[in-house]
């Protein structure tokens, strides 16, 4: 911003008077540029100025100190709404009305006495008006404002009594989704419920896939529809260490143009075409906003949601605008206004914070034993990522082994290389995620599946000897050889057992067509398998007959 000499080079000769008159002396002779710096040297007089200070009314002098803490400056539209107007009058109805005698607001008394000017500054949402203390006058009120150098937010001095610590999960996540569509390309973002549901079991943090898989797609590893991983990009990713992976993921998420954080909160619905908000300029700022917080010291959440909302409330509203968004709530109320803010952008703040940020190894979460959500946090040294993408940053790397267990099952730890754990699960059965471990096991059909996308038997066999600290044992062994000479020689059905009480129930099911082609097979003269989705039709065909048979299951006190 500009200095008080160049701010007052702005204003007229009568307005010039009227500053002189409210600070006590007599307004300068000579050309403007003299007459503006024996202004400027007068109010720059450490005696001068604590004497205007100590005479302004209370309001006036918070209104100032609001500003100096918040930097120095504040956007224009938000000065005017929290701290009254500023009236705009040309010079003649200025001279004839005389505000500054009746001042409409602490910003007028502030105006009239040169303690403010007004310029445009360029911002990631482009030109934007601002309020601003001179900077030589700003220097010198860090010595007479005394709550000038006090912060607002002070960091706890107690660490939470639960603590959830940020980790690279993201990544095994990630590295499960490409192994998914490697093994069977997704058609689109939106899965089947039961598709979703199934894989879902698999996700250390399911509320992330719908963000891991737009970062992906704008990163170029993912390609469609139907989605499926760019072997390159997906080599790359997969190869990387942990630290660059969630390096990536992080920047992935800071740059995206695709995703919008504000649109996925629940209670928000946007009945336009678009989302009023740009996505990227809310996104970067909230990260401004978090960028004085020191990393490593907790903040409690709602006193930092509460500052923004008194210092910066139109940190992703162009030109402070509050009411040309048309967001409504669950129950079709508007959410215009400042009265909504907490509802909208402060529940943006809150999600980036505890959703993201935390989701992508930036931010811990707290809890203490008296509250009951997760309102307290610190940034970890992942955060500084954020702002320097060639930050030093190292995220531990698990150092546990892979085991391979005589019965087929091969158990990955977490935090395992990615490439290992995305060939494993590309010709292995997904049996479940327990303490961060990944259960797979070895059969003939998911082997198949992965000889038809080009993996042999002896590549399947060196990537276990490879991953396991011990020998591959002897029955997995002679196991993949007996299925690369004879292929799938078994498999595992679910079927349900019919009994009848004599052979002639059973004979005569077996002689009508409508009947027999619902027996699968006959294992005794009372007894014959039926496959599981066909029972209902069984059932319905021997009632056509005149015969009654009970469901499954109708033994065991259900309805």
């Amino acid at each position: 911003m500009r200095s008080l000499a160049h701010t007052l080079e702005d204003q007229d000769r009568g307005y010039l008077r009227i500053l002189c008159e409210l600070w006590g002396f007599d307004l300068p002779q000579g050309s403007h540029r003299s007459v503006v710096e024996g202004i400027t040297l007068s109010i720059l007089d450490r005696n001068t100025l604590d004497e205007l200070l100590e005479s302004l009314p209370d309001a006036a002098k918070q209104t100032l100190e609001g500003i100096a803490q918040a930097g120095g400056r504040m956007a224009f539209p938000d000065l005017i709404r929290d701290h009254g107007e500023l009236r705009e009058m040309g010079t003649g109805k200025r001279d004839r009305e005389q505000p500054w005698r009746s001042p409409a607001s602490p910003v007028e008394v502030l105006w009239y006495r040169g303690l403010l000017g007004r310029g445009f500054a360029d911002t990631p949402k482009g030109p934007q008006e601002f309020a601003y203390i001179p900077t030589d006058l700003r220097q010198m009120l860090r010595e007479s404002l005394p709550d000038y150098s006090t912060p607002s937010l002070s960091p706890l001095t107690e660490d939470p009594s639960h603590v959830y610590l940020a980790t690279s999960a993201a990544v095994d996540d990630a590295t499960t989704l490409l192994a998914a569509m490697r093994r069977s390309p997704f058609p689109s973002f939106e899965l089947p419920r039961k598709q979703d549901l199934s894989l879902e079991r698999f996700l250390l943090i399911p509320r992330l896939v719908n963000l891991l898989l737009t970062i992906l797609q704008e990163s170029l590893i993912i390609e469609g529809p139907p989605w499926t991983p760019n072997p390159e990009r997906t080599r790359a990713f997969i190869d990387a260490s942990r630290s660059r992976a969630i390096r990536d993921l992080l920047l992935a998420w800071k740059d995206s143009v695709i995703w919008n954080d504000l649109a996925v909160l629940p209670h928000i619905v946007c009945n336009t075409d678009a989302w009023p908000n740009d996505a990227r300029l809310s996104r970067h700022g909230v990260l401004d906003l978090l960028r004085p917080l020191k990393p490593g010291l907790w903040w409690n959440l709602n006193d930092f949601v509460e500052q923004i909302r008194q210092t910066h409330p139109a940190f992703q509203r162009p030109g402070g605008d509050f009411d040309s968004w048309y967001l409504q709530n669950q129950s079709g109320i508007f959410l215009h206004g400042i009265e909504n803010w907490n509802m909208v952008d402060g529940a943006l703040i809150r999600y980036i914070i505890t959703g993201p940020l935390h989701w992508l190894g930036a931010v811990d979460l707290g809890q203490d034993s008296q509250s009951a959500s997760k309102s307290l946090f610190r940034l970890t040294s992942v955060s500084a990522l954020l702002y320097d993408p060639k930050a030093p940053v190292h995220v531990e790397e698990p150092d546990k082994a892979i085991v391979i267990h005589s019965d087929g099952r091969i158990i990955v730890p977490r935090g395992v290389n990615g490439a290992v754990r995305y060939q494993i699960a590309r010709f292995s059965h997904w049996v479940s995620v327990e303490n961060e471990n990944y259960e797979y096991r070895l059969t003939p059909s998911t082997l198949e599946r992965a000889r038809e996308q080009g993996l042999s038997h002896q590549h399947i066999r060196t990537v276990l000897e490879k991953t396991c600290d011990s020998p591959l044992p002897r029955p997995v062994d002679l196991a993949l050889t007996r299925w690369a000479e004879r292929g799938t020689e078994a498999n595992i059905q679910r079927y349900w057992i019919l009994r009848v009480q004599s052979p002639d129930v059973l004979e005569m099911l077996r002689s009508k067509k409508s009947t027999n082609r619902y027996l699968e097979e006959t294992l005794n003269p009372t007894t014959a398998i039926v496959q599981s989705s066909d029972w209902p039709k069984l059932q319905a065909a021997a009632a056509r007959l005149g015969f009654l048979i009970d469901p499954p299951g109708s033994n065991e006190g259900g309805f």
